[in-house]
């Protein structure tokens, strides 16, 4: 290979890494029972519906977990019987593709979790997300891979809902207030690679007075916190996970949607909804340098859909 067509290559694979997300995508079902894919194109605002062949029934999304290499997008779900989970994944348009081997739901009684604080590593094949389970946090762990399912006890005190993220390779973080709920954050971390727990980190300058949210994006982890005097106020905070300084990388003081979790983040972009006066609108944040594009939907769309996903 020639240095032109290094540099061809170099350009192509930049481009396809860095690219900006092109349409949200939110699903709901038919009256039939079959997934009904609604898609909102972010560059113009437009609209399109379709219906796909998959019956819901038999195809029970529950989350939607990556956009892999193949630009095919992953989906947590449960077996036809609701008795294990598995992973199915599906063309953007919706046709089926492939589903993995399917592992036992845990029982284990009555727990709190976030959906946001699902997150999936591909590498390991595995689903984790964080609960409180009686007086202590845990980490639910779906293996596809052997497969099995099974809990890592965590020594975190439970004082608020647990809210997670996984950092893509080995970590998955955990925020906690341990103080009223809204102050004092406290971050965690286990290793599925060594299979410890770390030390618990202070969090410095992070937002008071909030109601907060983990999420990985950009080789980064982030919080998206909610001002609780200005509940549609959103801050975007980046954390050092190794010193635990904190800085507000951007902030949307006006949603119109007060603890709205209509965001997505797709590489290092950041995309919020919003809405004013009954209009309602994508904004992309570009996390590299804060410059964003705010674009107004044109037309109906599901307002509480079952899942959705941007690429």
């Amino acid at each position: 290979m020639n240095y032109k067509n290094i540099l061809i290559f170099l350009s192509v694979l930049i481009s396809v890494v860095l690219s900006q997300p092109s349409n949200l995508y939110l699903y709901t079902t038919t009256p039939q029972g079959y997934w009904k894919i609604t898609r909102i194109n972010i560059s113009t605002g437009t609209i399109t519906n379709s219906t796909t062949s998959l019956i819901a029934n038999n195809y029970i999304f529950t989350q939607f977990l990556e956009v892999n290499s193949d630009g095919d997008f992953v989906m947590l779900g449960l077996s036809e019987h609701q008795n294990d989970f598995c992973t199915y994944t599906i063309s953007p348009a919706g046709n089926y593709v492939d589903s993995s081997s399917s592992t036992k739901v845990l029982k284990t009684g009555t727990f709190i979790m976030c959906d946001s604080s699902i997150a999936y590593d591909n590498a390991r094949n595995s689903v984790y997300f964080a609960a409180d389970l009686l007086t202590r946090e845990i980490i639910f762990v779906y293996d596809f891979e052997t497969p099995s399912s099974y809990m890592v006890k965590l020594s975190v005190p439970v004082n608020t809902s647990p809210t997670g993220a996984f950092d893509g390779h080995d970590t998955y973080y955990l925020l906690e207030s341990l103080n009223d709920g809204i102050n004092n954050f406290t971050l965690y971390s286990y290793n599925f690679e060594t299979k410890t727990e770390s030390n618990p980190l202070n969090l410095f300058n992070f937002p008071k007075n909030s109601t907060a949210f983990l999420f990985y994006a950009n080789d980064h982890l982030y919080a998206a916190t909610f001002n609780n005097s200005a509940p549609d106020q959103l801050s975007l905070v980046n954390i050092d996970v190794t010193t635990g300084d904190c800085n507000t990388a951007y902030t949307f003081y006006e949603t119109g949607m007060p603890y709205s979790m209509n965001y997505w983040t797709y590489s290092n972009y950041f995309v919020l909804m919003t809405q004013t006066d009954g209009k309602y609108f994508l904004t992309t944040l570009n996390l590299n340098d804060n410059t964003y594009t705010t674009t107004q939907i044109y037309g109906n769309f599901p307002q509480n859909p079952i899942m959705a996903a941007i690429y």
